[in-house]
Parts: structure tokens; C-alpha cells; sequence
């Protein structure tokens, strides 16, 4: 591994004053995301004029005596391309603000000119960095719940327990009668699940092609984008007219080189598998950790004092969109970003409307993961799903268990 010392010890400093930033303001400054998209430029454009002069056979000072062939560029283009993409659809669904996103843009831009022969470039590097980025995220979410549930522990009744559970089966089965005069459009529904699973397995045949998603990491990151994504793609199934990509999946599968090979079972038994994985411990884990993460962050403020910036919760929006349908006043646009300035003086003229009550979620700092995902990543020659995965693969039975469980 040959780096840059310059444009590493940049990448160093804009990932850890964004991150910093971030912490101290909750929010990412356009002047590091401008500085790291100017340093980028410069970078390029060094490298583009010694691969001019070394084509030509020219030489000018230090230029032109070490140049990457012209090949180099597309691919770079192609990487920019998917990098941006994937920030731009990862707020779009509101995964992160506009800021997080920029940095990661930047990031996976200045990531090449540290290391030119860094692993995955260009198809897979922008999946390894999101993986590297989501999953340390996750872990540390997740550890953080678990210490604060151990502490509440001792805090607990067997009496508050007992109604809680009991609460919670009453509750499900009221869900369960709701649910059961549209039975029809339930079983279209999770029909189009089956046929979306089947689309992501034979993804993952390709997947696993590449050695950066190997020892079973690609159907993991197939189920951790499934995680992010989960809302629109459930209201695209919920039409009928989705019924007509099986005729495509159906076409798809005969010519895939596994079902070829071994036949059509294995295949629908991996896609059952995953099915069950993802339903029952993936969707679960979604709903609790947001539930849980959006109850502790909730507070109430005045109207008054609402600020660029600041996320409403779900019952403010309730409330706001209830409002706006009763009126001729619009809803505010709704992103990860939080409220614009144009928003806040028609929420404020509503500070004299009885029973509306405003709750924001309080921001977590996140480009902190950001800078720490794409530092992973080049430290790294995989993502940190495979390295996990080999961790416990030393004990005695745990990665034959977890291939066994993929379906490997």
C-alpha cells in the first residue's frame, strides 16, 4: 500500500475537523466540504496533467515521470458517480442530513487520491465505505441500549412487567383483526416480498463474484440496504401491478448460473431463509431502536423557539399535516435536514393554535462515523462485516453456523 503523505494528512484533517464540528454544532460547515471538493480538484488535475505529459513523452520539472494511463479516468468518473448517488439517496430517504452527505461525497472522492490502488475501486468501494460507516454505528447504538437497559433493570416491578406484556398481546391482537378483512391484499403483499427477495438473491450470486463480499458478507449488506430503504420499497409492493416483474424474475432465474447448477430448491430455500431473517429479526430490530432512540431524543419547545435546523418528531408532523388539510396553509418540505428558514415563519404564526404542541428530535453527531467508515476503509483491505465474521469464525462452529444460516 503506497499514500499520498499530502492528501492523507488532508483527508485526516477535514474528516476530524468535520467530525469535531459536528459535535460541538450539529452540523457540517460547507467550508470543509468546499475545501476538500477544491483539494479533490487540484488532486485530479495533477493527476490528469502528468498522465497528458507522460503520454506525450514529455517531461516538466517532477511531471510526467510517474502517470496512471488514461483507463484510470473513467473508472473515476464511474466511482464519483456512485458515490454521489448513494449520499443523495441515503438522504433522500432521510438516512442523514444534507451535511453527512456532502462529507461523504468528499471523503470517498479524497479516498482515491490518498490511495489509488485502494480496494473495491470503482464498483464496490462506495458499498464498503457505507458498510464500514452503518455497521460500527449500529454496534455502538446497540451496545449504548443495552448498557441503559441493564442500569433500568433494577428499576423494574414484576407487577409493571406483567402489564406491559399484557398490554402489548391485547394490543397485537387488535392489529391482528384490523389486518384481517384486507387478507387478500395482504398475501399480494408478501407475494411481491417473496419476488424482491428473489431479485436480491440472484444480486448476491453477482455480488459474490467480487472478493470484497465474500464469506457471506453480500447477503448482509443486501438486508442492511433493505433496512434503510424498507419504507418506500413496502409502499412500491403494495401495488398489484408489481406482480408483473415475475415474469422477469422467472426468466432471470433459469438463466442464473447456480440454479443451472444446483437447481431451483436451493435457491427458494436461501430466499425463505432470508425472508424469515429479515422479518423477524431485522424489521424487529428497526422498529425497536427507533422507537427507543426517538423517545429518549424527544423535547418539547415553543414555537417561538424553533431554529433552522431542528427535526420535528412524528406527532408534530401528525398534528402539522392535519392541520394543513383542514387549512390552506402547506405542510413544511420534510428531510433529514430538519426545518428550512422558510419554514419556521409560517410554524410560528401558528403559535395561538390550541392543542398543538411541538416536539423535535434532538440530533446525534454523526460525521464522526462518517470519517471513521471511510478511515476503515483504507485501512482495510475489506469491509468490517468480513472481519467480524472471521472474529468469531476462530470460535469452534460459529462460521460454519453462520454459512449454514446464509444458505453458503
Amino acid at each position: 500500500m503506497i499514500l499520498n503523505p499530502f492528501f492523507l494528512t488532508l483527508f485526516l484533517f477535514l474528516g476530524a475537523a468535520a467530525s469535531c464540528e459536528d459535535w460541538r454544532k450539529q452540523r457540517v460547515s460547507n467550508r470543509w466540504i468546499l475545501l476538500g471538493l477544491g483539494a479533490c480538484a487540484f488532486g485530479y488535475g495533477y493527476l490528469l496533467l502528468n498522465s497528458l505529459l507522460g503520454h506525450w513523452k514529455l517531461r516538466f520539472l517532477f511531471l510526467g515521470e510517474v502517470y496512471l494511463p488514461f483507463s484510470f479516468y473513467p473508472l473515476l468518473l464511474l466511482h464519483a458517480a456512485l458515490v454521489t448517488a448513494a449520499a443523495l439517496f441515503a438522504w433522500w430517504i432521510r438516512v442523514w442530513p444534507a451535511g453527512d452527505a456532502k462529507l461523504y461525497i468528499v471523503l470517498g472522492l479524497l479516498i482515491v487520491l490518498v490511495d489509488q490502488n485502494i480496494f473495491g475501486f470503482p464498483w464496490v468501494l462506495f458499498l464498503k465505505m457505507l458498510v464500514n460507516i452503518f455497521v460500527p454505528a449500529g454496534i455502538w447504538i446497540l451496545l449504548m441500549l443495552t448498557a441503559a437497559g441493564v442500569r433500568a433493570l433494577p428499576r423494574l416491578r414484576p407487577a409493571g412487567v406483567r402489564r406491559e406484556l399484557t398490554a402489548f398481546c391485547e394490543e397485537a391482537l387488535v392489529r391482528v383483526m384490523e389486518i384481517w378483512p384486507y387478507r387478500q391484499a395482504l398475501a399480494f403483499y408478501l407475494t411481491h416480498v417473496f419476488a424482491l427477495f428473489v431479485g436480491l438473491q440472484l444480486i448476491n450470486h453477482r455480488l459474490a463474484a467480487f472478493e470484497v463480499f465474500r464469506t457471506g458478507t453480500g447477503p448482509l449488506i443486501l438486508l442492511f440496504f433493505l433496512y434503510f430503504v424498507w419504507g418506500p420499497i413496502s409502499r412500491l409492493l403494495r401495488q398489484r401491478g408489481f406482480v408483473a416483474v415475475w415474469a422477469i424474475l422467472i426468466v432471470l432465474l433459469w438463466l442464473d448460473p447456480e440454479v443451472q447448477a444446483n437447481g431451483l430448491g436451493p435457491v427458494l430455500q436461501s430466499v425463505l431463509r432470508n425472508m424469515v431473517l429479515f422479518g423477524f429479526i431485522f424489521m424487529t430490530f428497526r422498529s425497536t431502536i427507533a422507537l427507543i432512540l426517538r423517545r429518549q431524543s424527544e423535547s418539547r419547545v415553543d414555537m417561538k423557539e424553533l431554529r433552522p435546523g431542528m427535526v420535528l418528531s412524528d406527532q408534530a408532523w401528525g398534528a402539522l399535516r392535519r392541520f394543513s388539510a383542514s387549512s390552506d396553509q402547506p405542510a413544511p418540505r420534510r428531510y433529514a435536514d430538519g426545518l428550512f428558514s422558510d419554514d419556521l415563519e409560517p410554524l410560528r404564526n401558528l403559535a395561538d393554535m390550541p392543542n398543538l404542541v411541538m416536539t423535535v428530535y434532538r440530533s446525534s453527531p454523526f460525521a464522526f462515523w462518517v470519517f471513521l467508515g471511510s478511515l476503515l476503509s483504507l485501512a482495510i483491505r475489506k469491509n468490517v462485516m468480513f472481519w467480524l465474521i472471521r472474529l468469531w469464525g476462530d470460535r469452534p462452529g460459529v462460521l460454519e453456523a453462520a454459512r449454514g444460516a446464509w444458505g453458503l
